[in-house]
């Protein structure tokens, strides 16, 4: 190695703990290009080695080895607050027309930026959709849901009848077709309040990403809830698809993209698809899960790391990400190749109507909670899974049920501030 050369610790997947082979051979290539384009950094590619990610990020960090740039999202706020992070905001105003922001989504752009700080550098980002059957509701001869996330007359009350004349039960009494499956999965749950003008945190919360005050028991998401109950008796409201792909379920309500496109490529025309906006109740609202890169704080070498951010989120390499991914990129000029593999995937909708509803969803998208708020999984989370069930079931009511996750949150919020 040259004397001037400098070597930084890349933390990856690799092929394990949630990666692929395909990504992993992807690395492999463009992590070469940049050495090529950039003879004065060597890369080290650090992997979890069998373990899991997070697991294996937090032994490093434990372990005063902590690698110089990592991706793959997770808890970035709980990074931010264990003094992990590099704040990227000074690099990004220098070097903002290089970037070229505009490209990126919107939603996408603006995740991890809070405080005057910017923590990532959003790589893959993905909002949350309602999936349908195509085949479904044109056999019960009804229209399909609206792409536009500005269609008025999209509302959840519509949905709510959709879900009645897409379910069925059979002469015996047992279900035969499920009208909607509601994702209920810790990421998901406190997205339905954001539809009604409700939230869970106060905006302290989100100005710091440290959880403050808990909002959860208020008029607005009673009403959310209440809805989202009365959504339920059409179908399931459970933590996953519960069989979209076998052709017995005409929506899903919040299923990210990742999860559509891996059952559209197992399952390969089984049936036609789509994706649609998020109905509205008083406003409209989506859940966004944006995946950046970040920079270490022990970093010795932050100019190399930024020189390898730009490269890593760079359209040219985005691009060629999205020949084999299956969550959309954070830029706009990226995405051809995707919109494309999913429209083929569908067998129903094309590629420029995939785009409108990504692009709405970013539009209107909030980042997930456990990106963004300090200590929501596993201390947080757990309160609303272990207490949203008994709600929808309809064995407590949606009053007793956010009573008991308002008390829940703010124990838990004051276990994180005696950590």
């Amino acid at each position: 190695m040259a004397a001037s050369q400098v070597t930084l610790r890349v933390y990856v997947r690799g092929g394990v703990a949630g990666g692929t082979l395909a990504e992993s051979q992807w690395e492999n290539k463009v992590f070469a290009e940049f050495e090529k384009q950039n003879p004065d950094i060597k890369l080290e590619i650090v992997t979890p080695s069998g373990s899991d990610y997070l697991d294996k990020l937090t032994l490093l960090w434990t372990t005063g080895d902590p690698p110089d740039v990592w991706d793959h999202g997770g808890a970035v706020a709980t990074y931010v607050s264990q003094g992990w992070l590099l704040d990227l905001m000074p690099y990004v105003k220098r070097d903002l027309a290089e970037l070229k922001a505009e490209d990126f989504f919107s939603g996408a752009w603006r995740a991890y930026q809070w405080g005057g700080h910017f923590w990532g550098m959003p790589f893959l980002s993905m909002p949350y959709p309602l999936l349908f059957n195509a085949d479904l509701f044109e056999g019960a001869g009804l229209t399909t849901p609206p792409i536009d996330w500005d269609d008025a007359s999209w509302t959840w009350d519509r949905l709510v009848e959709y879900a009645r004349k897409l379910f069925r039960v059979g002469a015996d009494g047992r279900v035969q077709q499920l009208g909607v499956v509601v994702r209920t999965d810790g990421t998901v749950a406190p997205m339905y309040s954001w539809l009604w003008g409700g939230d869970w945190f106060d905006r302290d919360t989100y100005e710091t990403s440290i959880p403050n005050k808990c909002t959860v028991l208020s008029r607005a998401n009673e009403l959310a809830y209440q809805k989202l109950v009365e959504l339920a008796r059409y179908g399931v409201a459970v933590n996953g698809e519960a069989g979209f792909w076998s052709g017995k379920v005409g929506m899903v309500v919040n299923d990210p993209l990742l999860d559509v496109m891996n059952g559209a490529i197992a399952t390969q025309g089984k049936i036609r698809w789509g994706i649609a906006a998020i109905p509205r109740g008083t406003q409209p609202a989506a859940l966004l899960a944006t995946d950046p890169w970040m920079v270490s704080s022990k970093t010795k070498h932050p100019e190399a790391a930024w020189r390898f951010i730009k490269y890593i989120t760079s359209q040219k390499v985005m691009e060629s990400y999205t020949t084999f991914g299956v969550a959309p990129v954070a830029r706009a000029s990226a995405l051809p190749e995707y919109l494309n593999r999913a429209s083929k995937l569908s067998g129903y909708q094309s590629a420029r109507d995939v785009l409108t509803v990504l692009a709405g969803g970013q539009k209107y998208g909030r980042e997930a909670y456990d990106h963004v708020i300090s200590g929501w999984r596993p201390w947080l989370e757990q309160v609303s899974q272990r207490e949203l069930p008994a709600m929808l079931s309809n064995q407590r009511s949606v009053s007793e049920v956010l009573t008991r996750i308002q008390e829940g949150m703010q124990t838990g919020i004051a276990n994180l501030r005696k950590k």
